[in-house]
C-alpha cells in the first residue's frame, strides 16, 4: 500500500510511515486492512452460525483506528425458517369459467396485433395496411398550418 503514496524525497515506496501518515492521515492504511479483516472474518462467523445467507451483507464499520479493536456488523438476509403445516386433505373447490372459442380468438389475434412489427414495402397500398400521409394544404395559394398533417392510418 506504501507504493502508491508519494512523499517528497524519498522513492516509491520507501517513504517511513510516519511521513505517510502525517501527509495522508493515518486513516489511508485502514481500507487494505478493514478487506483482509472481513475476508478473513466474515466466512469463518456465517460457517460458524451455520446461518443460509441468501445476500451480501451490508457492512457497517462501528469503531476503527490506532490502538482500538476493530468492531464492524454485518446484516444479511437469511433463508427463513418455518414449519410446514398439514396441508393433505384440505379440498378447494375448483372453480371453473367457461370461454367462448371466439374470446380465446379475440384474445389471440389482439395479441398478434399487438406485438406485430411493421414493414415498409414498395407496393400499391391494399386492404388492411397501415399508411403513413405526408400533405399540405393551401387557402389562396398560401400554405395553411391547420392542413399540415402527418397522419398513420390503417385501412380497413
Amino acid at each position: 500500500m506504501q507504493n502508491i503514496f508519494k512523499i517528497p524525497g524519498f522513492r516509491p515506496g520507501k517513504a517511513p510511515r510516519s511521513l505517510i501518515e502525517r501527509a495522508y492521515g493515518e486513516e489511508v492504511f485502514y481500507d487494505d486492512a478493514i478487506d483482509y479483516v472481513l475476508n478473513e472474518t466474515y466466512p469463518k462467523v456465517i460457517e460458524e452460525s451455520k446461518l443460509e445467507v441468501v445476500s451480501r451483507p451490508e457492512v457497517d464499520i462501528v469503531q476503527v483506528g490506532k490502538d482500538k479493536n476493530f468492531i464492524y456488523r454485518a446484516e444479511v438476509y437469511v433463508k427463513p425458517e418455518f414449519e410446514l403445516g398439514q396441508y393433505k386433505g384440505i379440498e378447494i373447490k375448483k372453480i371453473e369459467y367457461p370461454v367462448a372459442e371466439e374470446e380465446v380468438e379475440h384474445e389471440l389475434e389482439h395479441l398478434r396485433e399487438e406485438n406485430a412489427r411493421f414493414v415498409s414495402v414498395e407496393r400499391p397500398v391494399q386492404q388492411g395496411d397501415i399508411v403513413t400521409i405526408d400533405f399540405e394544404g393551401f387557402v389562396d395559394g398560401e400554405p395553411d398550418k391547420r392542413w399540415c398533417q402527418h397522419r398513420i392510418m390503417s385501412l380497413q
